[in-house]
């Protein structure tokens, strides 16, 4: 299939074969996962009387707001942040790992043309990541790591790595036995000679990440302008008046009115941007499955790579 095929085929599976909805639901369905597991892990928090690093720059922020005195930051108490701040951090990456797993599985159902009747259980193997938490765990920890690892050589080795790695979560998903080594050689040998296919396509969607870019960028300047008029007015004392905005922000007055629905605009856009290149990374994967044979021999988990980005 070629981008243009790619493309066309992705929209009509969003549009008319209903994983749009499906999309939108796990989505939902995954960020209250993600706010209970956030609210579970406060209250332990609050109840050990920990702080980490993240909580600390959001009190910092609330204080300087309420014209308070900001808390010091001592080298005791940066010790003491120190562990709560690896528990939020394992704490994400497991979120990220169950999330990715489930939205990969429903991408490969979708380009293989399952889960169309209502009654295929696609929900349950949107959630198949809540049976192994270690193994999500892991895969993204690992994932995450060595991606860091090549970024910290510069930038390019790292983008080179990220496209090495794309097609891990969806070999997980096709085969949630395979360990996270397995995943990720398997990846990477899928892969060789195969990175620029898969950034030829990514580019291919510049029409609807330009719009995103535009109405992101909209929006920030209109919450900027609206921030500074709040300000300018003695923090909402008074109500500001058209003159005094446009007194106040000049040529960026007419933006302030415009915040909101660039917010909301960003936000849609943010997920068709998302849900796009995700099914075309899952039709690109299902094109190199009918292309590229399966490995006669995987790495064994724990086994170094010995291959280096191109």
């Amino acid at each position: 299939m070629t981008n243009d095929e790619i493309r066309e085929e992705g929209w009509r599976l969003l549009r008319h074969e209903g994983w749009m909805i499906r999309l939108l639901y796990a989505t939902v369905l995954f960020a209250l996962i993600g706010s209970v597991f956030s609210y579970f892990l406060s209250v332990v928090y609050e109840k050990l009387g920990a702080v980490d690093f993240q909580q600390f720059a959001s009190n910092q922020i609330a204080a300087l707001a309420a014209n308070r005195q900001p808390e010091q930051l001592t080298s005791e108490l940066a010790s003491a942040m120190i562990l709560p701040s690896v528990f939020t951090k394992l704490k994400d990456l497991l979120l990220a790992g169950i999330c990715t797993f489930g939205f990969r599985c429903l991408y490969l159902r979708a380009v293989r043309g399952a889960g169309k009747t209502p009654d295929e259980p696609w929900l349950a193997g949107m959630l198949g990541g809540l049976r192994d938490p270690a193994g999500m765990l892991w895969l993204a920890l690992r994932l995450s790591l060595q991606t860091f690892l090549w970024t910290l050589l510069f930038v390019v080795p790292g983008i080179v790595a990220a496209y090495r790695y794309s097609q891990a979560w969806l070999l997980k998903a096709d085969h949630p036995e395979w360990s996270a080594g397995e995943c990720l050689a398997e990846s990477g040998r899928l892969m060789n000679g195969r990175k620029m296919d898969l950034f030829r396509l990514h580019a291919s969607y510049w029409r609807i990440i330009t719009l995103f870019l535009v109405a992101f960028l909209v929006a920030l300047i209109g919450i900027t302008a609206s921030a500074y008029a709040y300000l300018s007015t003695g923090g909402g004392a008074a109500q500001p008046t058209s003159e005094s905005l446009e007194a106040a922000l000049g040529l960026f007055a007419p933006l302030v009115g415009l915040a909101l629905p660039s917010m909301v605009a960003a936000l849609v856009l943010r997920l068709l941007v998302r849900w796009s290149l995700s099914m075309g990374n899952a039709l690109f994967y299902r094109e190199l499955m009918k292309s590229v044979p399966a490995a006669a021999e995987l790495v064994p988990d724990g086994g170094e790579e010995t291959s280096r980005p191109e």
